[in-house]
């Protein structure tokens, strides 16, 4: 059920109160390459609520693909990771995107 909602371009995101939609930069620190930012298409699916729960902050990576995207980041491993999400348009659109290493 939850794999067919994401795709490797896909984020959950849940943030306080509100649901977050919409092209997000996503950034794992200490990134220390320019493509450890990356950019999303945020969304929310109801059928998340059951895995959110009561939590405030929450984000969902895709696991399809090659390698997952939050291998990318920094090389995250999820296992406890802080991550940098911002919403702010003019922000997004001032970023050049790059490619992850490999």
């Amino acid at each position: 059920m939850l794999l067919n909602i994401l795709c490797a371009t896909v984020t959950m995101l849940c943030r306080g109160e509100g649901k977050i939609s919409g092209k997000v930069l996503v950034y794992k620190n200490p990134g220390k390459h320019r493509g450890d930012v990356h950019v999303f298409d945020a969304i929310w699916d109801s059928q998340l609520d059951p895995y959110v729960g009561a939590s405030q902050y929450t984000i969902f990576f895709s696991v399809l693909g090659d390698r997952p995207v939050v291998d990318e980041m920094a090389n995250s491993d999820l296992d406890g990771d802080l991550y940098w999400v911002c919403n702010n348009e003019k922000a997004r659109n001032s970023c050049t995107m790059y490619d992850a290493t490999v």
